[in-house]
């Protein structure tokens, strides 16, 4: 991302020429770009938080495989909803921020009440200019359709990004934790950084290069779980609402010509408290 916007200040629109650069062609394209890159930022982000993790643990693989799903599908909605507005739809629009409707979600076109500005891109159009801050770092405009249930905003974002790693906290308070830490220097330190909603993404863009070392450095510390660590762990997940208990062993399957050691499980037949203690033994089979 840092590449991109390297790029885009070689064609940032200025108040200098009156915002002129909002018409050119290659400017739109690279907000398009960075649009596609903020709208797959939890993909990426769930690499590098779970990545380690799941490469060991058969839990974390199949929930990170339901999270990146997820993400997935958030980053194609969200996207599919800046297209729909951008080019395919005439009604549907979301009308342009003013004073009497100040805008409070990034990105979008309009009156910002911050600043005592508005955004200088053709009505309906995307564009990247340099904010008129302190900062001065350049900021991003796109056009919103009009939010209702079927079209997300920019908190599906938000949700994508922390919400799946805080329910981790009992199994995995480091990734937790990283998420808190993620949050604070990502968008709550981009909003004291600059008041400008439109630049607080672009901000945050920046501090990422700093968010991965730390990231880096964090697991080099602390470590994360191994193969010798994992091996033979049995797993019980409860049941609810009268659904049986799934007990799960992890074990390593290789082979002597190949020293990589690959993932599998072996699951138990769950069994009532009655039956288990009878010493009955269940049948097993491979997951």
């Amino acid at each position: 991302m840092e590449f991109l916007q390297c790029i885009q200040h070689s064609y940032l629109a200025v108040p200098d020429d009156n915002y002129s650069m909002c018409h050119n062609a290659t400017n739109q394209a690279l907000t398009w770009a960075g649009i596609f890159h903020i709208c797959f930022q939890p993909v990426f982000v769930n690499f590098a938080i779970m990545g380690l993790y799941r490469q060991h643990s058969v839990r974390d693989r199949v929930e990170t495989e339901l999270i990146q799903n997820l993400c997935w599908l958030g980053g194609c909605w969200s996207i599919l909803a800046y297209i729909w507005a951008a080019f395919l739809s005439e009604n549907g629009l979301a009308p342009p921020a003013t004073k009497d409707c100040p805008n409070y979600n990034w990105l979008r076109e309009g009156y910002d009440e911050h600043l005592d500005f508005v955004t200088p891109n053709i009505p309906n159009n995307v564009c990247t200019y340099l904010s008129p801050t302190e900062e001065g770092h350049l900021a991003w405009v796109i056009p919103w359709y009009h939010l209702n249930y079927y079209t997300p905003s920019s908190s599906l974002h938000a949700f994508l990004m922390f919400a799946p790693y805080l329910l981790m906290a009992r199994r995995r308070p480091v990734v937790a934790v990283l998420s808190v830490l993620l949050f604070l220097s990502g968008p709550v330190l981009s909003a004291f950084n600059t008041p400008s909603i439109n630049e607080q993404a672009a901000i945050w863009c920046y501090g990422s290069v700093f968010q991965c070392i730390a990231l880096v450095v964090t697991y080099r510390c602390l470590g994360v779980p191994t193969q010798e660590s994992e091996h033979g762990k049995r797993m019980i997940v409860e049941g609810k609402l009268g659904e049986q208990n799934l007990v799960y062993t992890t074990t390593y399957a290789g082979s002597s010509s190949n020293s990589t050691s690959g993932l599998a499980a072996e699951c138990d037949m769950l069994l009532p408290d009655e039956q288990e203690t009878k010493s009955f033994l269940p049948s097993r089979k491979k997951c």
